[in-house]
């Protein structure tokens, strides 16, 4: 157990996305970083069509250094201490619900693609998915009727303190 707070943190779960996501970023940011350094530093036209300078050097800053770094910056948090759950893929989404305002929670199967569109923060219209790896989870319902499915490599340990806590 970990002490946060004053409140000791008796679940904490932390996670990035998937490896496969790199292999997405790192092919856009490493041609970035080639075009950069060809057209600026070394003085050569990158491309059959180089665009200008300023126009190659802020795309090397966007491309190249931002989006990689925002996608390292990108944490999947899942935190439950005696008073309540804070579910967040930090820095973008950070949700804490007080124990007293859950209803229920159950372990569901999902399917991020077919359900909600995708990995990350997403919303279908009827349920808050905030998922980063995995296809089982938990679905929460608070009392308020709004609904948060999580993705857990843990889930059963997950579940099995959450439900301890909103039963007693």
């Amino acid at each position: 157990m970990v002490k946060s707070d004053d409140v000791f943190i008796t679940y904490k779960e932390v996670k990035r996305f998937s490896y496969w996501i790199w292999l997405i970023i790192a092919p856009i940011s490493i041609l970035m970083w080639v075009g950069a350094f060809t057209q600026i530093i070394m003085g050569k036209p990158f491309g059959s069509k180089p665009a200008n300078d300023i126009t190659l050097l802020i795309l090397w800053v966007i491309f190249g250094i931002i989006f990689p770094a925002a996608f390292y910056s990108i944490k999947y948090k899942i935190e439950l201490n005696s008073e309540r759950l804070l579910i967040g893929l930090l820095p973008f989404y950070k949700k804490k619900i007080r124990l007293d305002e859950i209803g229920s929670c159950k372990v569901v199967s999902i399917n991020p693609l077919l359900e909600f569109g995708g990995w990350g923060l997403r919303f279908n219209g009827q349920k808050v998915g905030l998922m980063v790896k995995g296809n089982k989870g938990i679905e929460i319902i608070l009392k308020n009727k709004e609904i948060y499915v999580i993705a857990s490599e843990r889930m059963e340990e997950l579940y099995e303190q959450l439900n301890l806590k909103i039963t007693n």
